[in-house]
């Protein structure tokens, strides 16, 4: 009964110190508790308040015994390092949110714009292809003037979700005799979970749009098809952050 509460159970090791006035006397007293986890739980730290005691010991043993019996305890442990006061520590358990999320009503699609961070936008592909290299340098204008922010690699992995600016050119094409005309698409992704289990991230669109090329104007180019995209998304913008 004792091993399989130790294996199975969480372990809080306390050193009481010494019971003595001669701090040269070797002593080493242990106290150790031994709770046993609710078996669907997935999470231990977030069910030890709903974890029941097993066992609570108090052992005096040697100096030797005592660092044996805690690297052991430390080499098998699936979690290490617990606070002191890890049972009082509020803590988010995402199954506990979906009675919290199912209900919500769905958010109005621009409404995912308002009070945006920013988005990091790598534009070293475009860059490097002669049809798109003006591309970059247009978006981070207009889009800067609006008031878009464009975050660094640093500050892209501090905010939440890693809002990216994403921007592609997909080249005309001949399919059995038939015009596919080229089209720019622009699109803002980031982080999401899913509401049925909010342990799973993914990434999602929070804004995106497609113009394609007007075959019937011969003077039409990407930059026609890219300042489409950004004079939408700049309407959109505006409209949520006036």
């Amino acid at each position: 009964m004792y091993l399989r509460y130790f294996f199975q159970g969480v372990l809080n090791v306390l050193s009481l110190g010494l019971f003595t006035a001669f701090p040269a006397q070797a002593q080493n007293w242990l106290q150790i508790e031994a709770r046993d986890i609710p078996a669907e739980c997935t999470r231990p730290v977030s069910c030890i308040d709903r974890s029941q005691l097993a066992l609570r010991n108090i052992l005096n043993i040697s100096q030797t015994d005592r660092d044996a019996l805690l690297q052991t305890i430390n080499r098998i442990a699936t979690i290490r390092g617990l606070p002191d006061d890890v049972q009082r520590q509020p803590v988010i358990v995402p199954e506990s949110m979906i009675e919290i999320l199912h209900p919500m009503p769905a958010a109005a699609p621009l409404s995912l714009l308002t009070n945006h961070p920013g988005v990091f936008f790598d534009s070293v592909a475009l860059d490097k292809n002669e049809e798109t290299a003006a591309f970059g340098p247009y978006i981070r204008e207009h889009l800067s003037a609006t008031g878009v922010r464009f975050l660094t690699e640093k500050e892209l992995e501090r905010t939440p979700g890693h809002p990216k600016l994403v921007v592609r050119l997909t080249p005309r094409s001949d399919a059995e005799g038939s015009i596919i005309p080229f089209s720019v698409s622009m699109s803002i992704s980031e982080e999401a979970v899913m509401v049925r289990n909010p342990s799973l991230k993914v990434s999602a669109n929070t804004w995106s749009r497609v113009v394609k090329e007007n075959l019937a104007n011969k003077n039409y180019t990407p930059m026609s098809s890219l300042s489409q995209v950004v004079e939408q998304f700049v309407t959109d913008w505006i409209s949520q952050n006036p």
